[in-house]
C-alpha cells in the first residue's frame, strides 16, 4: 500500500519505518527541514533500540521517503495518511489539537482521491469526528475524507519491538471503507485476538484508560514499598508472591522513584480531565497522580534523611537522568525532582546518564551547581554519596573497587532496587559492597552495612 504519515517524532519515526519494514511504500512528513535532511541520512530523532537500522532498511528499499512537502501525498496518490503529532496538555488537562487539525487542513487541500486520516497520536475521545467536521470544508470537490483512530501502544526503549510485535492493535472506525483499508495496512498481524475493531470513541478511551491503568498499578507497588520500609518487611518477597497471582501478572510490579516519560502523566490528567466533564469522580486516578509526587521526591528525602539534614555543599553522582532505561526522554523524569530536591539543600550533584546528557544540560541550565559527566565512575570522584534512579542495565554491575577509591563517603542510595541485600554470591556485587565497607539503601529492604 502506499501510505503517509505526518509528523517524525516519536511515534511517527518507528511508525514510518515500521509500515516500510512490512513492505508498504510511505512517505513521512514533517514541517522541520533539519530533522527530514537528518532522516534522509538515516539519522533518527530520539534514540530508540533498533530505529536506526528500520530507517535506513527502508532508505535502501526505496519504501522510505522523508520529505516537507505535503504535495507529494498527493502526488503518490498515498490511500491512508497516519497523524503522529503532538498533542501537549491544556491548562485543564484536556489534549491540545491544535498540530492534529493544522496537519489535517493542509492534507484536505491537498488530496485529489479519497484518503482514510488517521489519528495514531493521543486523543481526546471524539477527536475523530472534530477532524472529520475541521476537513470536510476543506476537500476538493467530490473527495471524501474518512477519519479513523489507531492508538499507539509504543513503549519507550522497547519501541521498535512493540510495533514489530504487537499485542493488540485497536481500529476504530465508524465507515467500511476506512475499516478496510486499516485492515489491509496491518494485514501481517491478521491473527486471533491481535487486531480489535471497534468505534473511533472507544479506540480514543482505549489508550488513556490502559495507560491511566499502569500508572495506578506502579504507583500501588511503590506505595506497597514504603509501607514495606516503614514496617520491616521485604518488598522482593512480596511482590514475587503477588506476581504469581495471574491478575497481577509480572508488568509494572518493580519499585521505582515515580513514573514520568511522554504519557503517563500526560494521559492520566486528560482522563481525569474526560471524567470531570462526564460528571464521573475519579478518586483512584486522583490519588495515583497524588501519589507519584510523593514517590517522586523519596530518594531525595532518603539521602536528606541519611546525612541528618547536613546536605549543604556535599556533592552526590546520580546515575540516570532519563525517566527509564533505554530511551533519552527527560520529560517528568524523577531524577529532575530528586536533584531540584538536592540542590534547594545546598548539594552539587554529578550528572551520569548513557543517553540524555544533551537533555538533561537543557534542564538543567545555567545551574553551575550541577556539572555532568560521560562516565559513571568518574562521575563518582570525590562525592559524598552516590544515587541510581534509571535502570540502565550497565548500573546493575559497578566496578565497587573503582567507586570505594573514588568516594568520600561511601553509601549508596538506590531507587531502582538494583541489587539484593540478601544475595550469598561470594562473587556478587553485594559481596564487593560488603567488602569496600559501603552502605547501600534501597526500599522495602534492610540496608546493607548499618
Amino acid at each position: 500500500m502506499k501510505i503517509g504519515v505526518v509528523g517524525t517524532g516519536y511515534v511517527g519515526a518507528v511508525q514510518g519505518a515500521g509500515l516500510a519494514h512490512l513492505g508498504h511504500e510511505v512517505i513521512s512528513i514533517d514541517i522541520d527541514q533539519k530533522k527530514i535532511d537528518l532522516l534522509n541520512q538515516g539519522i533518527p530523532p530520539i534514540h530508540e533500540d533498533g530505529l536506526q537500522e528500520l530507517i535506513r532498511s527502508g532508505l535502501d528499499a526505496k519504501r522510505l521517503v522523508y520529505t516537507t512537502d505535503f504535495e507529494e501525498l498527493a502526488a503518490r496518490e498515498v490511500e491512508v495518511i497516519f497523524l503522529c503529532l503532538p498533542t501537549p496538555p491544556n491548562e485543564d488537562g484536556t489534549a491540545d489539537l491544535s498540530y492534529v487539525l493544522t496537519a489535517a487542513k493542509s492534507i484536505a487541500e491537498v488530496m485529489t482521491t479519497e484518503t482514510v486520516l488517521v489519528n495514531k497520536s493521543t486523543v481526546p475521545a471524539g477527536s475523530a469526528q472534530k477532524v472529520l467536521e475541521h476537513v470536510a470544508p476543506l476537500a476538493r470537490d467530490g473527495i471524501r475524507f474518512h477519519v479513523a483512530s489507531n492508538p499507539e501502544f509504543l513503549r519507550e526503549g522497547t519501541a521498535v519491538s512493540d510495533f514489530l510485535n504487537p499485542n493488540t492493535i485497536v481500529l476504530g472506525t465508524d465507515t467500511d471503507h476506512a475499516k478496510s483499508v486499516l485492515r489491509k495496512v496491518y494485514a501481517s498481524f491478521d491473527r486471533d485476538g491481535i487486531v480489535f475493531e471497534t468505534d473511533p470513541v472507544t479506540s480514543e478511551l482505549i489508550k488513556y484508560a490502559r495507560n491511566g491503568f499502569r500508572a495506578h498499578k506502579i504507583s500501588f507497588v511503590n506505595s506497597m514499598a514504603e509501607i514495606a520500609h516503614a514496617l520491616g518487611a521485604n518488598i522482593d518477597e512480596l511482590l514475587a508472591a503477588m506476581r504469581q497471582d495471574p491478575v497481577i501478572g509480572d508488568h509494572f510490579t518493580e519499585p521505582g522513584p515515580g513514573w514520568g516519560g511522554s504519557c503517563f502523566p500526560k494521559d492520566s490528567r486528560a482522563l481525569l480531565a474526560f471524567a470531570k466533564a462526564a460528571g464521573v469522580p475519579f478518586h483512584a486516578l486522583e490519588n495515583t497522580m497524588t501519589d507519584n509526587v510523593r514517590h517522586k521526591t523519596r530518594l531525595a528525602r532518603q539521602v536528606i534523611e541519611h546525612f541528618g539534614d547536613d546536605i549543604e555543599g556535599r556533592s552526590f553522582a546520580v546515575w540516570g537522568a532519563a525517566f527509564k532505561a533505554n530511551t533519552d526522554d527527560m520529560r517528568e523524569s524523577p531524577s529532575i525532582d530528586t536533584i531540584n530536591l538536592l540542590l534547594e539543600a545546598g548539594a552539587k550533584i554529578v550528572l551520569h546518564d548513557p543517553q540524555a546528557l544533551d537533555n538533561a544540560k537543557l534542564v538543567f541550565a545555567g545551574n553551575d551547581r550541577v556539572t555532568f559527566s560521560d562516565d559513571a565512575h568518574a562521575a563518582t570522584k570525590d562525592t559524598d554519596g552516590l544515587i541510581i534512579i534509571t535502570e540502565w542495565p550497565q548500573f546493575s554491575t559497578p566496578d565497587v573497587k573503582k567507586l570505594a577509591n573514588n568516594m568520600q563517603v561511601r553509601v549508596i542510595f538506590d531507587g531502582r532496587n538494583l541489587f539484593n541485600p540478601n544475595d550469598t554470591d561470594p562473587e556478587g556485587t553485594v559481596a564487593d559492597l560488603k567488602e569496600h565497607g559501603f552502605i547501600y539503601k534501597s526500599f522495602g529492604r534492610k540496608p546493607l552495612g548499618l
